[in-house]
């Protein structure tokens, strides 16, 4: 998984929820005991997290992964965050203006102390920055690119001047948390911010994957509303069985649910509950547009096949057979709701005697051999795929393989397809658009992600335009135009959009997010019988 983007996605998801609510519930405790009452059994004091991968760093510049910043999110904080509908709202900062189109000044919330115990000021934020185009293995430089001046107004005042107009900073600073000046260039070991959560220890896997286990205490200096527990805990864990077995442990929350549902926790099952949430993620197949290893060429090369191939596929059905409800059929590359989603196109129906038509017209009236690369937990559907396209002749040889092999194979041309996926958790299709539509070598790092070998100037054009146009709804109709584009050329096959389920223990209380993201300091606990 990355920043806004490729995931190796597990199958199901969700988040949130006040601590208010148990303050509420400790007053009325002690007025219950002032007044000679029985007192009630109270919350448990801790939390305990359970994810199916670890965070690979502590170091929050240092990474461009989902769950790991999911998990910092615990100890560090932005100047803006992406709530649960993954709208922008304030939190180190309480506002912000554009005296012009390059200059974006922020006014920092007062009271705000690091777990140190100093002062947030400009002075930190202008050191984030700064850092985060200095260090080695920098992840969080391509978000603050476009930063080319930091100025410190006042201790709560800070102004960020930008190379061109940059309508999506916002959200890019979202994931760019605000590191203590103090922080030094090496790689964090022990966590500093400003979050709810103090870091006390962690474990980490031998050689290079990540901490596994790590306990933190209530920040209890926190500038906002505190969690309504004391300790939280978060352990890492790898398949599906290790996660059930943590459920016997007294895990709070489990994310995601084993693919085999509540059933899998065996005689803990009774007492959790299955959360099923809706994401942002898109899954869809990746066609290798340049030649192959061999030196023959790609038959995905050629925009008729891409467009045999999805008309040929019926996503009903391959969201039937191989997931049940845990998905729904997607035909663009980003969901509803997501900023270049164009409402105006029709969802297409499958029409395999058309992509017949298209096949013949290609010269593939036969069909063609093929390779398809999946993930273990994508089997199912890569082989419903191959089992839709063989009418067509088109012969898939379905492979399981981890996230990065796959796509160094479709890379060196050992591969024709690879079933991907991408979080968009930005709100906006420049996400998608940016790292993996444009052409690759683009300016600004444009294409980084461009793994197909597709280049389409017109598009290229329509992505660019966007990417400067601060009015939404001109920003909207050159988004949409890419869409259109995109869909017309399919150098990406769009197919679903998995669910996320959660096992949530009794007690405890978790409003689903978009991102998919568990924060700590969403989980709420209830006493026993209320």
């Amino acid at each position: 998984m990355t920043r806004t983007g490729w995931m190796y996605w597990r199958s199901q998801r969700s988040a949130g929820a006040s601590p208010a609510r148990y303050g509420c519930a400790l007053l009325f405790l002690l007025v219950a005991a002032a007044c000679g009452k029985p007192k009630q059994p109270t919350p448990a004091a801790s939390v305990s997290l359970v994810f199916a991968s670890p965070a690979l760093t502590l170091d929050p510049q240092r990474h461009s992964e989902d769950q790991t910043r999911a998990i910092l999110a615990n100890f560090f904080e932005g100047l803006v965050e992406l709530d649960r509908n993954l709208a922008i709202r304030p939190r180190l900062a309480t506002d912000w203006s554009n005296p012009s189109e390059t200059v974006w000044r922020f006014r920092l919330r007062p009271g705000v102390r690091f777990h140190d115990g100093h002062t947030l000021t400009a002075e930190d934020v202008r050191h984030t920055i700064e850092r985060a185009k200095r260090i080695d293995r920098s992840c969080v430089e391509p978000d603050v690119r476009a930063i080319i001046e930091v100025r410190t107004v006042d201790p709560l005042t800070v102004e960020f001047v930008t190379d061109r107009p940059r309508p999506l900073l916002l959200a890019r600073l979202a994931t760019a948390p605000i590191l203590s000046r103090y922080t030094n260039d090496a790689e964090i070991t022990k966590p500093v911010g400003t979050g709810p959560f103090v870091m006390q220890g962690t474990t980490q896997s031998r050689g290079e994957g990540g901490f596994t286990h790590i306990r933190a205490n209530r920040f209890d200096d926190y500038w906002g509303p505190k969690p309504g527990y004391e300790k939280l805990e978060i352990r890492c864990v790898a398949g599906d069985e290790e996660l059930a077995a943590t459920a016997a442990t007294g895990a709070t929350v489990i994310s995601p649910l084993p693919s085999g549902g509540l059933g899998t926790l065996k005689s803990e099952s009774a007492r959790y509950r299955a959360v099923r949430s809706p994401t942002v993620t898109i899954g869809f197949l990746i066609c290798r547009l340049q030649p192959m290893s061999n030196g023959k060429p790609s038959p995905f090369a050629d925009r008729r096949v891409r467009r045999a191939l999805s008309l040929a596929i019926d996503r009903p059905s391959l969201v039937a057979r191989a997931f049940g409800d845990e998905a729904i059929p997607a035909w663009q590359l980003v969901m509803p709701g997501i900023h270049g989603f164009d409402p105006g196109l029709e969802q297409p129906p499958a029409d395999p005697d058309r992509a017949r038509r298209l096949l013949a017209e290609a010269g593939f009236p036969s069909g063609f051999e093929a390779r398809l690369l999946v993930s273990s937990r994508s089997l199912l559907a890569g082989n419903e795929i191959a089992r839709q396209l063989a009418p067509l002749g088109i012969r898939l040889e379905v492979r399981d393989s981890p996230w990065p092999d796959r796509l160094t194979e479709l890379e060196k041309g050992n591969a024709h397809l690879v079933l991907g996926f991408w979080s968009t958790i930005s709100g906006d299709a420049s996400g998608l658009f940016e790292p993996v539509i444009h052409t690759r070598g683009g300016p600004g790092g444009f294409g980084s992600e461009n793994r197909s070998g597709y280049s389409n100037a017109e598009l290229d054009h329509d992505i660019q335009a966007a990417s400067v146009e601060m009015n939404s709804n001109a920003r909207a109709r050159f988004l949409r135009q890419a869409m259109r584009r995109a869909l017309e050329d399919l150098p990406l096959v769009p197919l679903y959009a998995p669910s996320w389920t959660y096992g949530i223990r009794e007690g405890a209380e978790l409003t689903p997010r978009l991102d998919a993201a568990v924060l700590g300091a969403d989980v709420v606990l209830h006493s026993p019988g209320s």
